[in-house]
């Protein structure tokens, strides 16, 4: 049965409400927004069924962000310890939650402390972003690495379309909380020099990708010249 794959899916990292979900309230709901937003796909359906691979979960959360009945439960971090995590984050009345790749990519340049962290972008919903709001934060800032080849390729999209609904549903309320979903890390997060040695590292790595460039060119050429040859 639909509920019996279900309880498949809970683990460490998600954490399923059965009670709460369409498919499972009635087999006839055109719904799979968990499986299409799934950033490592490990939702899916097969043969009418609702199918979850749990060795392919990375943990991002992106499901239960996207779930409209809120059958879904992030545990990675949960939802109160996201929100805590993020203010302890707070400078001045900004906030920068940066998804793994950020981090990593980052390292040592990051200011211990000036941001928190989450494993995908999408895993950043409007219920926190409301909650940040209503403690008085201003800015929220995203940031979301190059995940089109990753695993959390779908996390950037998903980040975006959250950032743009908190913005009309605070609007309402008369909160003008700015969110920006970018790759870009603020000043405020990076370590002193952190901006020098981002551009030596980009120079470098642009250098080794021209290199290899050459290279390849010579080696078609060389091998070019010797079917000629022959």
């Amino acid at each position: 049965s639909i509920m019996g794959v279900l309880d498949g899916v809970s683990s460490e990292a998600v954490v399923v409400h059965q009670e709460r979900c369409a498919k499972v309230r009635n087999r006839n709901v055109d719904c799979l927004k968990c499986a299409a937003a799934c950033t490592s796909g490990c939702i899916s359906l097969e043969d009418g069924e609702l199918v979850i691979d749990a060795s392919k979960c990375v943990g991002c959360g992106t499901c239960a962000t996207v779930c409209p009945t809120c059958a879904l439960e992030s545990l990675n971090p949960s939802d109160a310890e996201l929100k805590a995590a993020c203010l302890r984050a707070v400078r001045g009345d900004e906030v920068v939650i940066a998804c793994s790749q950020m981090e990593a990519a980052l390292g040592d340049w990051l200011v211990p402390g000036a941001a928190a962290f989450v494993v995908c972008a999408g895993r950043v919903d409007e219920s926190l972003l409301a909650g940040l709001a209503a403690e008085g934060v201003g800015r929220v800032t995203v940031l979301c690495g190059d995940c089109d080849h990753g695993a959390q390729r779908h996390g950037r999209d998903t980040a975006e379309l959250v950032a743009e609904t908190a913005r009309q549903v605070l609007a309402t309320w008369g909160d003008d909380l700015e969110v920006v979903v970018t790759d870009v890390p603020p000043a405020s997060i990076l370590a002193e020099g952190a901006d020098e040695a981002a551009a030596d590292q980009m120079a470098a790595d642009q250098a080794g990708a021209d290199a290899a460039a050459d290279q390849a060119t010579a080696d078609q050429a060389a091998e070019g010249a010797e079917g000629a040859q022959q």
